[in-house]
């Protein structure tokens, strides 16, 4: 008995070592997952920009975020002004769900107001709005 235990711990690491191998050789012949290689290509393989909606042959098609301030207004409409210096004129519908800290309307969507809107890419670049967050304002950090 006592010379069957040493043969069968060896025969056990040999196994467990060569599983070990073989996951190791099987992964790497796999697509990289989202955290890999492939987040580098992100907006190429048709990510979200966030800004924009998902990226295809570098246009922007189907949803979109638009995150900015409020810079107009109308009953159809409203112009956010984003990161980049730009606008985007968001349509919106009496369906389009507004939220706040509480629940909203689009009553509370104020010029000045931070936005946060999801919606569809229209082929003219304005976005169809599904949902508009207004965003509490933020004062920006003073640390270093």
């Amino acid at each position: 008995m006592n010379k069957f235990l040493p043969v069968a711990i060896v025969i056990c690491l040999i196994l467990v070592g060569g599983a070990f191998y073989g996951g190791v050789k099987y992964g790497s012949r796999r697509e990289p997952n989202f955290a890999g290689k492939n987040m580098m290509n992100w907006e190429k393989n048709g990510a979200s920009n966030f800004n924009n909606g998902p990226m295809k042959g570098g246009k922007a098609v189907g949803s979109g975020i638009v995150n900015g301030e409020v810079i107009a207004k109308d009953d159809k409409s409203v112009t956010v002004k984003i990161k980049d210096g730009g606008s985007k004129i968001i349509i919106f519908a009496a369906s389009t769900a507004v939220t706040k800290t509480a629940a909203g309307t689009m009553d509370d969507v104020a010029v000045g107001a931070n936005v946060m809107i999801t919606g569809k890419t229209n082929a003219d670049g304005s976005v169809t709005a599904e949902t508009i967050q207004i965003r509490p304002d933020i004062a920006p950090s003073t640390q270093k």
